[in-house]
């Protein structure tokens, strides 16, 4: 599942699931377009989250390997996840 598949294509997306779990996939839920905003971050935790550059850099660099697996495993491009 990525969530670029859902916000782009939510109806191919649900249909996907609904083939993969052996249900009718013609379904079609009535709020299938409504959009969902969540305040759970406020501005002050933002600031607690950030991470230094140093941390940044050492995330990167351990998920590196885990990331180009999951770009062969899933054909998917996710160069944006290692910047």
């Amino acid at each position: 599942m990525w969530y670029e598949d859902i916000k782009e294509k939510p109806l191919k997306f649900m249909q996907e699931i609904y083939r993969f779990i052996g249900v009718d996939d013609s379904f079609v839920p009535d709020d299938l377009n409504k959009t969902f905003e969540f305040d759970y971050h406020k501005d002050e935790d933002i600031q607690k989250l950030q991470l230094t550059n140093e941390d940044r850099e050492r995330w990167l660099e351990f998920y590196l390997p885990y990331t180009e697996e999951l770009e062969e495993m899933t054909g998917k491009n996710l160069s944006h996840w290692k910047v």
